[in-house]
């Protein structure tokens, strides 16, 4: 029983390590098409990956994408508005 045991969990701790350390052997970048049109359709809004895909992109969502609340959508229409002061202060 306890040699059983022993393999059980040899086995899931070779599971969970190839699941961490796996997907950082993979070029990623070849599946962005297909990861923009999903996500795009799960949304229900255009999604566009920014930049290199190294485990970590950037959505951009605009108050157009947002329809739950109009105190959210002035949110982040603030937030649009200083990144284009912030992107005008560090060109200018």
């Amino acid at each position: 029983m306890q040699a059983t045991l022993l393999g059980v969990s040899i086995a899931i701790i070779l599971a969970l390590v190839t699941a961490l350390v796996g997907p950082f052997f993979i070029d990623w970048s070849q599946y962005r098409a297909v990861f923009e049109a999903e996500a795009s359709r799960l949304v229900g809004a255009p999604v566009r990956v920014l930049g290199d895909i190294d485990g970590l992109s950037f959505v951009r969502l605009s108050s157009k994408d947002v329809v739950r609340h109009h105190i959210v959508q002035d949110i982040v229409d603030a937030y649009e508005r200083a990144d284009q002061a912030r992107s005008a202060q560090a060109e200018g």
